[in-house]
């Protein structure tokens, strides 16, 4: 196949066509972890997707990753660099499909928590882009009518899955803007 004298490349070049690369990585439901990848991280429930009530969405090779943990992150810009570089010259490949659209929710049954961003590593980052939006703890409370007394007292809101708030909030809005924001970075 790498020489491209397999039968594919040969039906493909007499009709003229290619295919797409399916890259199981980045889909909350189905992030594709490496076995090596896993010898080294499987125990650490930061990899994983934690609910509102602290479930921890544990997976195999294929599972629901935590995409605020520093070694997923890396694994996946490692990933989809690779398949950038493997695949550069294939003159056949048409395009990669990177599994759906990223979304930061948790496919539980009705009933259950469903948002993600509630691991420890995503609580720091959701401080970060709050300190990062308002820059003081000062101008938050200004902005929200708050009386927060520091960033680090900030909590995210319950999973509107289960605790829906009667209106958006300043605090509900901003997680969903962060979750999502970083769900598309």
């Amino acid at each position: 196949f790498e020489e491209r004298t397999a039968p594919e490349y040969n039906w493909m070049r007499a009709h003229g066509s290619g295919y797409h690369y399916w890259a199981g990585v980045y889909n909350n439901q189905n992030t594709y972890l490496a076995p090596w990848f896993l010898k080294l991280h499987k125990d650490q429930d930061d990899i994983w997707m934690r609910l509102a009530d602290g479930k921890v969405l544990r997976g195999g090779e294929w599972g629901q990753a935590n995409i605020w943990n520093a070694d997923i992150r890396s694994y996946t810009q490692d990933y989809c660099e690779t398949q950038g570089r493997t695949f550069r010259g294939e003159p056949f490949l048409v395009c990669y499909d990177y599994t759906g659209e990223p979304h930061p929710f948790g496919a539980q049954p009705p009933g259950q928590p469903q948002s993600s961003g509630y691991n420890d590593s995503a609580v720091q980052a959701f401080r970060d882009y709050l300190r990062g939006k308002f820059g003081t703890i000062a101008a938050l409370n200004r902005a929200w009518h708050t009386s927060y007394t520091g960033f680090a007292a900030i909590q995210p809101p319950p999973d509107s899955y289960l605790t829906p708030p009667p209106k958006a909030t300043a605090l509900s809005y901003e997680f969903a803007r962060f979750r999502c924001d970083s769900h598309a970075r």
